[in-house]
């Protein structure tokens, strides 16, 4: 037989013999799926909305923002979403109107301790459609103490991990349960509040009456439909920040990106941060914090481009503050 014939009969049977591997391969890795994720999302609809009720920011940012809003339905929760990841901005309305089971959620203690945890934590640990980073905090280091700190990483970059023990940055109630006052650091700032009817309310009362959940958060930055002055113009970070309209029925949430130059997210500085809220409909708007704290996760899943993803060598989320969810 020719040389070249033999070449052709081998390179066919090599043929066929990679063929009928790769059926092999293809049946034995039918047989053993990949696991699914332990995190159930809560049932979606999806749909186009009208805007008429959710207001596109001004012109300024009509460009960066997601021209045809999603509006999300949970069992007995909406909310609308512009979200926009070129840009880092994004922005969420809560319809207070429908929350039926999906009722706010401020961090509750553990045992009478509140523990540092990532907002991806608490969102699973309370099963929320929705849930974002919240208060400022700081070691709970009493002299008199049997508390411990589960990981002593402080003395790390200042960085906490899930586990820590930590004082709240202000007066805190979960569901009815306010903080004890050595949990939290007593200050004059803003914070929201709502009633067990969940009607939100924005203020700088240090001790809220009437609030069932009350999450402490940074400044005032709108105020009567007005932006506050006086307001940092320079300094870009990220940032995260919430207001309501002037019925009182929209949460407007406001997140931007930061800190991750190569990924064009510089993040925003207070003064347009809140313009973006003013022009997002917000009638009273407050700061929380920001940073690498900065977290949105929507269903289950990372909405937005915290800082760590592209920061080294940290690579993980901030274990902080209470965070606020929308939970059964």
């Amino acid at each position: 037989m020719p040389t070249k014939d033999r070449l052709i009969i081998l390179f066919s049977v090599f043929c066929i013999s990679l063929g009928f591997f790769g059926l092999l391969i293809l049946g034995f890795v039918s047989l053993f799926p990949p696991k699914a994720s332990s995190l159930t999302p809560p049932p979606l609809i999806y749909k186009l909305a009208s805007a008429t009720d959710f207001p596109l920011p001004s012109p300024t940012y009509k460009a960066t923002i997601t021209p045809t809003p999603t509006l999300t339905t949970t069992p007995n929760l909406s909310f609308i979403t512009h979200l926009d990841k070129g840009a880092g901005i994004h922005i969420v309305y809560v319809d207070l109107k429908h929350l039926g089971v999906y009722q706010p959620l401020v961090t509750p203690l553990e045992d009478g301790r509140f523990i540092a945890h990532t907002v991806p934590e608490f969102d699973q640990k309370y099963n929320c459609a929705l849930a974002i980073n919240g208060s400022g905090f700081g070691p709970y280091l009493p002299q008199q103490s049997t508390f411990k700190l589960r990981h002593p990483t402080w003395d790390r970059k200042n960085q906490t991990v899930s586990g820590d023990l930590l004082w709240n940055h202000g007066y805190t109630v979960s569901r009815g349960t306010a903080y004890p006052v050595e949990l939290f650091q007593s200050a004059k700032i803003a914070s929201l509040v709502f009633t067990k009817d969940s009607l939100p309310s924005i203020t700088i009362n240090s001790t809220p009456m009437n609030g069932y959940n009350v999450l402490p958060g940074q400044g005032i930055l709108v105020e009567d439909g007005q932006i506050i002055a006086g307001l940092d113009t320079k300094i870009l970070e990220p940032r995260t920040a919430i207001g309501i309209n002037q019925t009182n029925n929209l949460l407007i949430i406001v997140i931007t990106d930061g800190r991750q130059p190569l990924l064009g997210f510089n993040g925003t500085t207070f003064a347009t941060l809140a313009q973006l809220l003013k022009d997002a409909g917000s009638f009273q708007a407050m700061a929380l914090d920001g940073g690498g704290s900065t977290t949105l996760i929507i269903n289950r899943q990372l909405a937005n481009s915290p800082s760590f993803i592209s920061n080294p060598p940290d690579f993980s989320y901030r274990a902080g503050g209470a965070s606020l969810g929308f939970c059964p």
